[in-house]
């Protein structure tokens, strides 16, 4: 899920006029709503899965592949991934994307995988932000500079 950036917004820079910087500081952000599943105890043996807590990160594209997955329908081109399959492994397999739809000319994508998200403004300069959503989950702290392996994974997931 996204939602508005409550905290912690991009740097300072002089050369950001006014109308830019209010479309820079509504970036993506996790939104940490909790999901909340409730399966009878038929279906949790036919599907193998344990009551439980998942702490794994879930958006609204892995609502397609949980419906197939329940109705035993495979999805190839799905983006998401099935909430069964989370519940047995609590790790998503792949990343989450997100994108914010244009706003003054300002794009922002962002792609959060484990503990980590990338947040890639678009508004020709091109400005990356890394976040380690465990230790700062408000996003307030810019990881980029001081740990660039996060950084150079999920990098590739804009490629």
């Amino acid at each position: 899920m996204a939602t508005k950036r409550q905290e912690g917004g991009p740097q300072a820079d002089p050369e950001v006029n006014e109308d830019e910087e209010d479309a820079i500081e509504e970036s993506i952000e996790v939104a940490g709503v909790p999901l909340v599943v409730w399966a009878g105890s038929a279906l949790r043996r036919r599907m193998d899965i344990s009551p439980g807590r998942s702490d794994a990160p879930v958006s609204t594209v892995d609502v397609m592949p949980t419906l197939l997955g329940l109705a035993k329908v495979p999805c190839p081109g799905c983006q998401g991934e099935s909430l069964l399959e989370l519940a047995r492994k609590d790790e998503r397999a792949r990343p989450i994307h997100m994108e914010q739809a244009p706003k003054r000319g300002v794009h922002l994508y962002a792609v959060v995988q484990g503990d980590w998200k990338l947040i890639w403004t678009r508004d020709g300069r091109d400005r990356w932000e890394a976040y380690d959503l465990k230790n700062d989950p408000n996003e307030t702290r810019d990881r980029l500079r001081d740990d660039p392996g996060p950084y150079a994974r999920l990098r590739r997931e804009f490629e």
